[in-house]
């Protein structure tokens, strides 16, 4: 096997251990009177809680939940589901589709005080409750007691004795995010054919060389893309409320449409090194 394309071999799978080990399945509490709850703000007026009990809860799980969701949002359209975990303890998610207004500053007020006192009727005295805002999107949440911050999360340990917390999360949306990201994802998308086109005309090894380089570069860029394009302007687009439904979507997944161009670097980097490509670039000899 060649070396270039041993190269692009273990880059691959280096690819796949990585996407393999973010399949870890989520723990849960250990002990009964125990419920972890994580409450995730959507981009598009939607709101999921995750309810995590003791495994040995698991029967309790789907009644859990619908308290949970009428103690969180009373007068929104909620859907409970049962998460198997990736094999792990299973446990309820909560969606609530109309939870807020997307808007040019929409806003999302919440109150633990029911929450705690839905779980304290099944036995469950000790919450840790996350509440997370949309991570590309600026936001101020005004909240009393102040919790523990985790990444773009507050975190408090809440029982029935403890202050519990009421907050409001306003959300500054900005639906213009998205022009940078499109220019440079034209950028990468350009990078493939005039690469190839370079490859094609043979004629030099600074040819081959240049080819190699805008590879490069165009993989460099290719990383940048896949992060600018992707959650950061899907999440200012929706809760801007500019787009939603199917279009939403579309923009969301635009990132991994560039997984293949990435790819194609890397072929063309393999095929740019390889013996064979550098004996057809060689100029003839003259006798």
């Amino acid at each position: 096997m060649k070396a270039a394309t041993r190269a692009c071999l273990g880059v691959a799978l280096a690819a796949a251990a990585l996407l393999l080990s973010a399949c870890e399945p989520f723990l849960v509490p250990e002990h009964e009177q125990e419920a972890w709850v994580d409450v995730y703000v959507g981009r598009t007026g939607d709101v999921k809680a995750d309810v995590k009990v003791a495994f040995t809860l698991r029967d309790q799980l789907p009644s859990i939940g619908a308290d949970v969701a009428l103690a969180l949002f009373p007068s929104g359209q909620t859907r409970v589901a049962i998460d198997p975990n990736d094999g792990g303890a299973d446990y309820v998610v909560v969606r609530v589709s109309n939870a807020y207004e997307p808007g040019p500053s929409p806003s999302l007020a919440f109150d633990s005080a029911p929450l705690v006192r839905a779980l304290e009727s099944r036995g469950l005295t000790d919450v840790r409750l996350r509440f997370c805002s949309p991570e590309f999107v600026d936001t101020t949440l005004t909240v009393a007691p102040i919790g523990q911050s985790v990444a773009d999360c507050q975190e408090w340990r809440l029982t029935p004795a403890t202050q519990q917390v009421v907050g409001v999360l306003q959300m500054r949306p900005h639906a213009s995010r998205w022009l940078p990201a499109a220019a440079l994802a034209v950028l990468v998308g350009a990078a493939v054919p005039t690469a190839v086109f370079v490859l094609r005309r043979r004629r030099s090894g600074r040819a081959s060389r240049a080819a190699i380089f805008g590879a490069l570069v165009s993989s460099v860029l290719s990383s940048m893309a896949l992060t600018a394009v992707g959650s950061s302007v899907a999440d200012n687009l929706g809760v801007a409320g500019a787009l939603g439904g199917l279009p939403l979507k579309a923009v969301s997944l635009a990132r991994w449409l560039l997984v293949p161009l990435w790819l194609a670097l890397l072929a063309i980097i393999g095929m740019s090194l390889s013996p064979m490509h550098r004996d057809r670039a060689a100029p003839p000899s003259v006798a």
